[in-house]
């Protein structure tokens, strides 16, 4: 029996996207049934699921270490809550949910060894449960596994070896338009627009209840501008959860609230605020699981030295203001680093490889986290800038997928999921090519 490619295009993808994946040879294309996401419908019966036959037994998937690795995963209590409410509710007690996820692992076994995979790619990291625990499987097996990952360039990915957690070179030259990137970051180019109000897109139920009552509080406890700029302060931006960019890239800091107190002693030992900014997004998918009024109050526990931004206002004044910009894994990393802001990180964020000094990414070590931020602080503004733009001209060659449109154009869906496609496509015909 030959070997076979699985490929997990997930949701969003065009139609080019299959009819290019099907047309290589031994290729099946993977997916969930117990979590389904949007496939266009003529080709639903192209899609091979490794989790439709749950309760099928079979001798030979009694991999008991394999088991336990996968089973010992923390993310996969938190990846409930991306399923809907009514499927929680299914599965509500701890030993359902526990049997579910053992059958997962027994389906995804036998799945695998029966379509003979040899390696699977993924088009972006999943972060639904069932997807997630077939990929921990495959690696567990060894299978050659890459992922596509998001880049410091909304327009294009890096493929990862998931193994060797090392970024895959694109042998293929491509256009990239850096320094229009570049200057499409710079403050003085940067829209610089507030907003007045909030627009909530949910429907009339109890969450807009919980949504409302929540931005109520977070306005009340609100600090004013004025106030956050009189002093050193840095500024953290927190994630709309659950995402990818928290769960799983965000690892131990999925709760924030972790990396909000690494952030508040080390701002009480250089005599610094440290201010919270909401996500946007919190106000048109909410979540009261990851956002509610103790939440609000867990922060501002911690001193008062820690305080809200609101997010409201543009984030561009506060930026220009911050000594030093804290995310997990956001984008505003771009931001900072390219208007010569240090920046303090948590996840595995897009700037995948980086070397230099202006980023400080938090391993666990509180003495080595102060010690660097102390170097960090010494860095001039034109020394980040240099450092910043090698790594991006290095991301640029490295990273597969489109050309930098412009601001307005690539923040357009349909052109970012189509560049998305067009860098997945672009890295599988390049494998399919070498071979």
């Amino acid at each position: 029996m030959k070997f076979k490619t699985g490929i997990y295009l997930g949701s969003n993808i065009d139609e080019t996207s299959y009819e290019n994946m099907l047309s290589k040879e031994n290729v099946i294309l993977f997916a969930s049934k117990v979590f389904p996401e949007r496939v266009h419908s003529k080709y639903k019966n192209k899609l091979n699921y490794f989790d439709e036959n749950l309760h099928q037994i079979n001798s030979e998937s009694f991999d008991y270490n394999l088991i336990d690795c996968v089973i010992s995963d923390y993310n996969l209590s938190l990846l409930w809550s991306r399923f809907h409410s009514k499927f929680r509710k299914k599965f509500r007690s701890e030993i359902l949910r526990y049997e579910f996820q053992l059958s997962i692992i027994h389906s995804s076994i036998n799945f695998i060894k029966k379509h003979n995979l040899e390696s699977v790619y993924f088009a972006y990291e999943p972060h639904n449960l069932s997807t997630y625990i077939f990929k921990k499987v495959c690696m567990y097996l060894g299978i050659n596994s890459v992922t596509m990952r998001v880049s410091p360039f909304v327009s294009r990915l890096f493929a990862v070896d998931d193994y060797k957690k090392t970024i895959i070179e694109n042998k293929k030259t491509e256009a990239f338009a850096l320094e229009s990137f570049f200057k499409s970051r710079e403050f003085n180019n940067s829209n610089n627009m507030e907003r007045s109000s909030i627009s909530i897109n949910f429907p009339i139920n109890k969450s807009i209840y919980h949504n409302l009552t929540y931005h109520k509080y977070l306005f009340k406890n609100l600090t004013a501008r004025d106030q956050i700029f009189d002093g050193d302060f840095i500024i953290f931006f927190l994630h709309y959860q659950p995402e990818l960019t928290t769960l799983p890239d965000g690892g131990v800091f999925v709760s924030q609230f972790e990396a909000l107190k690494v952030l508040s002693k080390l701002c009480k030992r250089f005599n610094f605020k440290l201010v919270v900014r909401d996500h946007p997004s919190t106000v048109r998918y909410f979540n009261k699981n990851w956002r509610n009024k103790s939440f609000i109050d867990k922060i501002q526990n911690l001193g008062k030295h820690v305080v809200f931004d609101d997010y409201r206002k543009s984030n561009i004044e506060i930026l220009k203001k911050c000594n030093a910009v804290a995310t997990v894994t956001g984008t505003v990393i771009n931001e900072g680093l390219i208007n010569g802001i240090p920046v303090i990180t948590f996840g595995d964020h897009p700037f995948n490889a980086w070397k230099g000094k202006s980023i400080v990414q938090f391993e666990g070590s509180f003495d080595r986290l102060i010690s660097s931020f102390k170097t960090v602080l010494q860095l001039k503004k034109e020394d980040i800038i240099k450092e910043t733009k090698n790594y991006l001209s290095f991301a640029s060659k490295k990273s597969f997928g489109g050309d930098f449109l412009g601001v307005e154009k690539d923040s357009q869906t349909s052109t970012l999921w189509f560049n998305r496609h067009k860098a997945f496509k672009d890295y599988i015909n390049s494998i399919y090519n070498e071979n």
